[in-house]
């Protein structure tokens, strides 16, 4: 076959490949050494520390007295021509259910990463239904006043303050989204939310505001939960037991941003554990096993090879995939 002919078809074989592998997702199989596994053999003292993965970067905090819910996202809208073309909403038998599984009637707060669909959407009816206050920027007190919600349970957080719930300190620092496509970063989606927000609206409604590392302190562990992006110099000073990372931003750094990241946010603070979290397919139902997104959306296995090797080079912290559904113990490692 002439040469011409070939190497347009390698290129066109090669092509096909590539995209099949980024519509893959990872083997989660692969990482079982990194999964958190319960001794059953111990039982956690009554009122101990506890935190409960409900997918994306939704984490439900709980001392047996005082409850936390960090964003709360359970609708999880899955039809993807209305996804992203047309209109979605919070649904509401779908957050009433899921609190009836979780055993909550009442939360104190629900601290909003930033105002995506994906974070904030469910945050007005959570709160509805179970009287909390929610924290976070102007753009996700816009959601709550489309939903109709008090004023007094909307609350522009102000940075490095210090918010007390029970014996819970919420505090929140400027951080970043990690980078997305310029054609979605096009539609506003990284802009302001200026006027209260009725659902349903289209997914580019929810504009991101600001994203924050939000910081969960309690006698019992200190936690933040961390976009992946970040800025320079902003945990100057902090101690954080337990690192709830969005895995998608690692694999968007350069290897010197890495190394930064690293140094800055993993090994200053001390950190003890690093847990994974937003690299599930939040188009699938949370009542359905978590599954990775694909790989053209986020590279799994870029994120851990790099926390895995840093892990063995330098020991000093672990690596645990969490649960869902499953209220995890959250005392120093």
């Amino acid at each position: 076959m002439n040469s011409r002919f070939i190497f347009p078809s390698l290129l066109l074989f090669l092509s096909a490949l590539t995209g099949c592998y980024s519509l893959q997702t990872p083997d989660m199989q692969a990482y079982e050494a990194y999964s958190y596994h319960p001794d059953r053999s111990q039982t956690a003292a009554k009122g101990s520390l506890k935190v409960t993965f409900l997918g994306t970067s939704s984490l439900y905090f709980n001392d047996g007295e005082t409850g936390i819910l960090v964003d709360g996202f359970f609708t999880r809208p899955g039809n993807l021509p209305q996804l992203f073309f047309g209109q979605i909403a919070s649904d509401h038998q779908i957050v009433r259910q899921t609190l009836e599984r979780l055993g909550i009637t009442h939360l104190d707060a629900i601290p909003v990463f930033h105002s995506h669909y994906d974070h904030a959407m469910d945050a007005p009816e959570i709160a509805r239904l179970t009287g909390a206050q929610i924290l976070g920027s102007q753009s996700t007190t816009m959601i709550g006043r489309g939903a109709g919600l008090p004023e007094h349970q909307l609350k522009v957080v102000e940075l490095g303050r210090e918010y007390h719930f029970g014996k819970f300190m919420l505090r929140f620092t400027e951080s970043k989204h990690v980078p997305l496509p310029g054609l979605i970063e096009s539609t506003g989606m990284m802009g302001e939310i200026a006027e209260p927000l009725h659902q349903p609206a289209s997914l580019y409604a929810y504009a991101e505001g600001m994203t924050y590392a939000i910081e969960v302190s309690h006698p019992e562990g200190t936690s933040m939960l961390h976009s992946g992006a970040f800025l320079p110099g902003e945990f100057q000073g902090r101690k954080i037991d337990t690192l709830f990372l969005c895995t998608p931003g690692l694999p968007k750094l350069n290897e010197a941003e890495r190394e930064q990241f690293y140094q800055e946010i993993i090994r200053a603070p001390g950190v003890k554990r690093v847990v994974p979290v937003h690299w599930d397919d939040f188009t699938r139902p949370l009542t359905e096993p978590l599954v990775p997104l694909p790989r053209f959306a986020e590279d799994l296995d870029a994120a851990m090879s790099f926390l895995i090797n840093k892990s063995q080079q330098q020991p000093g912290f672990e690596i645990r995939f969490f649960p869902t559904w499953e209220a995890v113990p959250l005392t120093s490692p």
